[in-house]
């Protein structure tokens, strides 16, 4: 809204989790307390999906297309169709079951 009047279009990309530089890349420079065995339990999780995630071509290539579009669409996900899947879901659950789904799967 704040860009339309300058002929302005806005996409938000919201990407799952791709194959980059950014786990080997990672570090962790906080100190968590009594935290820490959640967030390494977490993390750890985090650095499986990433690592095992999609080629980064993939967004390059979703958003090449999109772009060469008449008209943006406001958002696009660009991820494995679980992570899409989960996106929606969330829209659907109450917020205490979308919490428990995504905390077994990063702490459990």
């Amino acid at each position: 809204m704040e860009v339309k009047e300058w002929g302005l279009e806005v996409l938000l990309i919201e990407p799952g989790d791709f194959a980059t530089g950014f786990t080997g890349d990672r570090k962790v420079i906080a100190s968590l307390g009594s935290y820490s065995s959640q967030f390494k339990a977490a993390l750890h999780t985090i650095e499986t999906d990433e690592m095992g995630g999609k080629s980064p071509d993939l967004i390059a290539k979703k958003l090449f297309r999109t772009l060469n579009r008449r008209k943006l669409p406001r958002k696009m996900m660009v991820g494995a169709w679980d992570q899409k899947l989960a996106v929606k879901i969330k829209a659907l659950l109450p917020n205490t079951l979308f919490e428990y789904i995504i905390r077994s799967h990063y702490l459990d």
